[in-house]
């Protein structure tokens, strides 16, 4: 008779490597189903998720209680502050969010057209600038932030941080970055009822990313439109999805629309289908 047992990690290749060491199998011996692929959550301590994989064996071994679905003696992604600064950053997030929130946020919710209505960018900005600072100053105290407040809709502040770990701030691939703009955003929404956008940059990353995706959502587009062809841009953050968004919305020739769950999301630039003339129609009609 078969069995299942589940093993967890920090990511689906430990949780192999666990399940070989527990079972005394290689990799190849192994039969195994991935149930979650799991979730670094919001700076790795709100939302985490651990990967979750689900193994055939033949009988049940003898497992200790830490084979199986036990967390580690480590404290995984919260290496860059101590414990107490960690539940520090926790009840700094759920004081901003009410509850503690989902990692990945949709780029529906970010672009959405409201009613115009009327803001104190000042009076934000006041209320934002000691959340990322509280922020920053647990993951990198040396950082300096400077803030350019006044804005509009169309050209929000920007809270620009320099110095310090600026590389643990942005993280892999901008992740902790994003976390902390996903805070501010919901944060915001939170304390003043409506969607007001607020920037946050380290070290001049988000405008080399934002102008390295605008010109490659531009290319995409023409070559969509010259071919006939869908084009795709797999694994980018909802934030970044948000700018393809944007930079394709007055494009009449293309339509933008995301498919995939998680990391796994995917953006298609998708080609619109060119309307032919109704006199060309008739034409064709009448066999001419």
């Amino acid at each position: 008779m078969s069995h299942f047992i589940d093993f967890e990690a920090n990511s689906v290749d430990d949780a192999v490597q666990k399940a070989c060491d527990s079972l005394n199998k290689t990799r190849s011996e192994l039969k195994y189903d991935i149930i979650s692929h799991g979730s670094s959550g919001i700076f790795g301590l709100v939302g985490v998720k651990k990967a979750l994989i689900r193994v055939l064996v033949s009988q049940i071994p003898k497992l200790t209680p830490t084979d199986v679905g036990e967390p580690e003696a480590d404290n995984g992604n919260l290496d860059f502050c101590s414990e107490e600064a960690s539940l520090d950053v926790i009840a700094l997030v759920d004081e901003a969010l009410g509850q503690a929130p989902d990692p990945e946020s949709t780029e529906e919710d970010l672009i959405v057209d409201q009613e115009p209505v009327e803001v104190d960018y000042d009076e934000v900005c006041a209320w934002v600038q000691p959340l990322i600072e509280r922020v920053i100053q647990l993951i990198s105290p040396d950082s300096v932030i400077s803030v350019g407040c006044g804005g509009n809709a169309s050209s929000p502040p920007c809270f620009v941080i320099e110095g310090g770990d600026s590389a643990r701030l942005i993280g892999k691939r901008g992740q902790n970055l994003d976390a902390l703009q996903y805070i501010i955003d919901k944060g915001i929404a939170k304390k003043f009822g409506s969607k007001i956008r607020v920037d946050v940059d380290i070290e001049g990353y988000i405008e080399k990313r934002k102008g390295d995706l605008k010109a490659l959502a531009s290319s995409l587009a023409k070559k969509a439109q010259r071919t006939g062809k869908t084009m795709v841009i797999n694994r980018i953050s909802a934030q970044e999805r948000r700018v393809v968004h944007l930079t394709l919305k007055n494009n009449k020739g293309i339509r933008t629309h995301s498919v995939g769950e998680g990391e796994l999301r995917k953006l298609l630039i998708i080609p619109k289908k060119k309307s032919v003339p109704k006199k060309q129609k008739e034409k064709k009609g009448n066999g001419s």
